[in-house]
């Protein structure tokens, strides 16, 4: 690890994944977790509860998933490590459109809280298609599992695409600031895991204003080596993510004011 990691395991917490059946829970998220509690930064007080539309029992959850981390793991598997990480792994079955699920949701949180020791911190990660973002969002807002009180935190990070362009990004930022506060989200892409990106470098392209007789737009490009500007070796970013967010940190990820600020540019 490198110095941005601090000496102190993150906050206690569930974390909730939605789109749980899918690669990136077990090519990247499980594995990160799992570095994580190698390194001693992982809570003890902690859990990960899938949510999916497959039909799986918790056990079901909890075999599939020591399967896939001897398979996609980014070091050796300590079996008494995983063995106590695995009983920590909850799974729901559920449609992210139904109410239902989100009532059965808060059900099995609140077990999860007495099990487990998390305390009602929840980070929920949308690791789903684009076009459930919304629905999941006013769920979460509508059965009140976004409301933070008595000191309590409740966060959600939004991956791959945030829009599939700027006004459809900015209809999408609108309709999650009515339910959540801004320092509750963490907008990412994908690009985080991609190994083109991770080994080449990242290049970043945007308009500029041009000083002039008149003020006219102009574009800037940007390419730099991920490790040097980040801190941090391309193999731990999803590491990093899910750290900063159980602490509360939000310095790598997009702020709503970057989507607001770039409509005056355009």
């Amino acid at each position: 690890m490198t110095d941005k990691w601090l000496d102190r395991p993150g906050d206690p917490c569930v974390m909730v994944i939605f789109g749980a059946a899918g690669d990136l829970t077990k090519r990247k998220l499980i594995p990160a977790l799992y570095n994580l509690a190698q390194s001693s930064l992982l809570p003890k007080e902690f859990a990960v509860l899938g949510v999916a539309r497959a039909q799986m029992s918790t056990d079901d959850f909890r075999q599939k998933m020591s399967r896939d981390i001897y398979e996609f793991a980014t070091s050796s598997v300590d079996a008494q490590l995983w063995d106590a990480f695995e009983k920590h792994l909850y799974y729901l079955s559920g449609d992210f459109q139904d109410p239902d699920t989100y009532e059965q949701l808060q059900e099995l949180l609140a077990t999860v809280d007495q099990e487990c020791g998390t305390g009602g911190n929840y980070l929920y990660y949308l690791a789903t298609a684009p076009n459930f973002f919304n629905d999941i969002v006013w769920q979460l807002g509508t059965s009140g599992l976004v409301r933070e009180e008595e000191g309590m935190w409740r966060r959600v990070i939004i991956e791959k695409p945030f829009g599939h362009d700027f006004d459809s990004a900015r209809a999408l930022n609108k309709n999650i600031s009515g339910v959540l506060q801004e320092s509750q989200v963490y907008r990412i892409d994908h690009y985080l895991g991609k190994e083109t990106v991770q080994n080449i470098g990242i290049s970043l392209q945007f308009g500029a204003k041009v000083p002039g007789p008149s003020v006219r737009m102009g574009t800037v490009e940007m390419n730099f080596a991920y490790a040097d500007y980040f801190g941090t070796q391309p193999s731990t970013g999803y590491e990093t993510l899910l750290y900063d967010c159980m602490i509360g940190d939000a310095t790598l990820f997009q702020r709503s004011d970057n989507v607001e600020i770039s409509s005056h540019q355009r």
